[in-house]
């Protein structure tokens, strides 16, 4: 994703500080701080993100196999 902050220049750094501190939010890039078309004290700073999948344990399973090989087990009997 694409994220634009716009705000006042130690706002945006403040923000894109955190952005990168959050977990689950992988920042790619973070952008230099652009003037504000026409303001004189505001900033855009852009910046590209993901998330990240959670970390997910599985236990085990009554199955002795995996449920797509059960399926193919079934359907050539």
């Amino acid at each position: 994703m694409k994220v634009r902050l716009w705000r006042a220049e130690n706002e945006c750094q403040l923000t894109a500080e955190r952005l990168t501190a959050t977990p689950r939010l992988v920042v790619l890039s973070v952008c230099g701080q652009y003037a504000d078309r026409g303001a004189l004290v505001l900033v855009r700073v852009f910046s590209e993100a993901w998330l990240s999948r959670p970390s997910v344990h599985v236990a085990g399973s009554a199955e002795s196999r995996p449920r797509s090989q059960h399926k193919r087990a079934v359907s050539r009997q």
